[in-house]
């Protein structure tokens, strides 16, 4: 560890307990690993020579400057989650100073780009339309669940939800192939696939969703992600159904918002369990026999 990064780590460590140590404070504390554990997590790091790390709790960066010093020498990287905003702002002037921010992608920096830009109705034709940080944690859970190593995802949008499914099956040296329609989301997909050092997992195909259903896709997948255009999901069935592997997983999101249709169209196949979770905007789930 050079110098400089140590530097850093004592005074957030010390600022850390100083900040939790006043009860002014108790609503905003850092909650930050001890030193101890920052040591511990570098040796797991190492030990397992792991390259692809996802930390949920960002807090001020104080864990995460930890994880990322430790993969640096094999070129690892760290992907990190934090909903509170101010945090954010200091956990990315602290990668900054310690010249690891390359290293370390804020999945909340994409999630909060996509709530400000669908917030403004100039962009009604063009928004995001991402799942939510919740959602993008259910379905890490469900393809390591799975243990999925192929993936399909239809409705890439600018990459937020495909970063957590490629994150997800890393580990297992899985891939995620994904569909999107608009250029403009799939340059920004493409942008932000490779600031995440997950580029190489990653398939991105540019064109018409149930085009390449019915003609690209002679293999089958261990699990499907559908984020999309709704309208068009009872059409697509049929291709859907087929390249779902036996126990394979389809994954809907949005399950609240007129898919009531394609759900008791899924739900009568006696070949599929299914159910709807409530996460996010609603998740409905079916299970290949």
């Amino acid at each position: 560890m050079d110098s400089r990064l140590k530097t850093l780590l004592d005074e957030l460590a010390a600022f850390g307990d100083a900040h939790d140590g006043d009860p002014a404070n108790r609503a905003t504390r850092m909650l930050n690993i001890t030193p101890d554990t920052g040591e511990f997590l570098a040796v797991l790091v190492k030990a397992t020579g792991a390259r692809r790390i996802l930390e949920i709790g960002t807090s001020n960066g104080y864990s995460t400057l930890w994880l990322a010093d430790a993969v640096a020498e094999v070129d690892g990287a760290v992907t990190t989650i934090e909903i509170a905003h101010a945090k954010i702002e200091m956990a990315r002037a602290n990668f900054a100073r310690a010249g690891v921010d390359a290293r370390i992608t804020l999945l909340d920096d994409l999630a909060a780009f996509g709530a400000a830009h669908d917030a403004d109705p100039a962009n009604h034709a063009r928004r995001m339309l991402n799942i939510t940080p919740e959602t993008g944690a259910f379905l890490a859970v469900l393809a390591k669940a799975a243990g999925a190593r192929r993936i399909l995802e239809i409705g890439t949008s600018n990459g937020y939800s495909t970063l957590w499914l490629a994150n997800a099956v890393a580990d297992v040296g899985g891939a995620v192939t994904t569909i999107e329609l608009a250029h403009a989301k799939i340059e920004m997909a493409r942008a932000n696939f490779a600031r995440a050092g997950l580029d190489t997992r990653i398939t991105l195909l540019e064109g018409d969703a149930g085009t390449m259903l019915a003609r690209l896709f002679d293999v089958s997948f261990e699990l499907l992600f559908l984020d999309a255009q709704r309208s068009a999901y009872p059409d697509w069935w049929p291709d859907i159904r087929r390249i779902l592997r036996p126990g394979g997983l389809l994954v809907v999101d949005n399950a609240d918002d007129g898919m009531a249709g394609f759900m008791a169209a899924v739900r009568a196949d006696r070949a599929f369990t299914t159910t709807r979770v409530a996460v996010g905007n609603g998740v409905f789930l079916a299970v290949k026999a």
